[in-house]
């Protein structure tokens, strides 16, 4: 068969290169003039790779680690703990605390629904769980930090269904990276297709025909295939969407969710230290100095993120994040930190309009399912298509590619 994808990220590359090795012809069309989307990585100064976007791989992500293993691309551990971050006072929760945290918020959130309220938001659970000093609650901040929303916006069920606090037994941690940048992976995938990427290609229509797809470019240039997959952003979707002929339920699921914003900094540091990931205090962002690949040091970099729009307009970009820097070697003092640094602010990023999506306030279980059949020749991948992580986004590609090859064998 042949198949048009609209988009070169994690998702939609994935999705292409497993197609091409079941013997379909595909071609993406990416917006940008680069492979990987939200998966970005770039060298700093000193040669350190970092991420501009995705950034860890969870021990039980296996559909990555899978992808990566297949690439013989090797993962590294970040050497951190990302759960627990040590606060500016040199403490930090224990096993047992956060899991009396996440056990508390779950089943407050289960009483909530319990009642009736199944529209809550995760702020109103998370204050009715922990009192009116909710917001400094350590496992709280953690979460809210890596939603990249507004609580207040997010679905308490949602958070519960998926347990995006934490899961209620067990504890991993030693996340991983790739070596030399997360965007190795796409990159890889990239080489191994040849020439099917046309970049500087936006996608403005979509279209159902007797025969298969057509995709329209914002130049006026249409592509024709037998199926297709599209895998852009959730803001892209969405204004695609409103001239497509969708199933209602997954319309909803598009138009419900919510698109988070999140700005990284990476900072170059003249010597080595010990590994740690420390939050900043009273605020939705923190830092981290991986551990390096070839030692049990932190390597010579360290990264920031902050996850919400109150938080990324706090930090105040403007002047290219010079302020943000600051704050982090004021508050980095165990780290000998140069002015060498790179930011990326999403909220500023035109082919993606934000970070990644968590469910909003209207969010059902059953648009968990919605994405696994097909809309006539069409399926989606994307994290606002599964879960709102590198695997989430492998792993939806891996389903749109199963999903276009069920067609081809009907």
């Amino acid at each position: 068969m042949k198949v048009v994808i609209a988009g070169a990220g994690l998702g939609g590359m994935t999705a292409a290169w497993r197609l091409a090795q079941h013997g379909h012809e595909v071609t993406v069309l990416e917006a940008s003039n680069r492979v990987g989307g939200r998966s970005w990585s770039e060298q700093l100064p000193n040669g350190e790779w970092v991420e501009r976007g995705g950034e860890f791989i969870r021990p039980n992500e296996h559909n990555f680690r899978r992808v990566a293993a297949e690439l013989e691309i090797p993962l590294i551990p970040h050497g951190i703990v990302f759960d627990r971050r040590w606060m500016p006072d040199g403490t930090r929760m224990s096993i047992e605390e956060m899991k009396g945290y996440i056990a508390k918020l779950y089943s407050t959130i289960d009483q909530i629904v319990a009642d009736g309220d199944i529209e809550a938001s995760l702020q109103t659970a998370a204050a009715q769980a922990f009192g009116n000093a909710y917001y400094e609650n350590r496992m709280y901040l953690r979460v809210v930090t890596s939603l990249a929303n507004d609580p207040a916006r997010v679905s308490a069920r949602a958070v519960r269904h998926h347990e995006w606090a934490g899961p209620t037994a067990g504890y991993l941690e030693h996340g991983a990276r790739v070596m030399n940048g997360n965007n190795a992976i796409t990159l890889a995938m990239h080489k191994q297709l040849g020439d099917v990427v046309r970049f500087d290609t936006a996608v403005a229509s979509i279209e159902q025909t007797a025969h298969g797809v057509v995709m329209t470019s914002t130049d006026g240039r249409e592509f024709v295939g037998d199926a297709g997959v599209v895998a852009v952003p959730l803001p892209k979707l969405r204004k695609l969407a409103k001239d497509m002929e969708l199933p209602e339920l997954l319309r909803g699921s598009i138009e419900t969710r919510e698109m988070g914003v999140a700005a990284k900094i990476s900072v170059v540091a003249r010597s080595e230290a010990p590994s740690r990931g420390q939050q900043y205090p009273n605020a939705h962002w923190w830092t981290w100095n991986s551990t390096a690949p070839d030692a049990d040091q932190g390597r010579q970099a360290l990264t920031g993120f902050a996850g919400g729009r109150d938080t990324v307009e706090k930090l105040e970009l403007q002047d290219g994040g010079v302020a943000w820097k600051n704050k982090v070697k004021a508050y980095r003092t165990d780290l000998d930190l140069t002015d060498d640094f790179i930011v990326t602010n999403w909220a500023e990023q035109k082919f993606t309009e934000g970070a990644y999506s968590a469910p909003g306030l209207q969010w059902r279980p059953e648009f968990d399912s919605i994405w696994d059949a097909p809309v006539g020749r069409l399926t989606f991948a994307g994290e606002h298509t599964g879960y709102s992580t590198l695997n989430g986004a492998v792993t939806t590609g891996l389903r749109a590619a199963r999903i276009v090859s069920d067609m081809a064998r009907a």
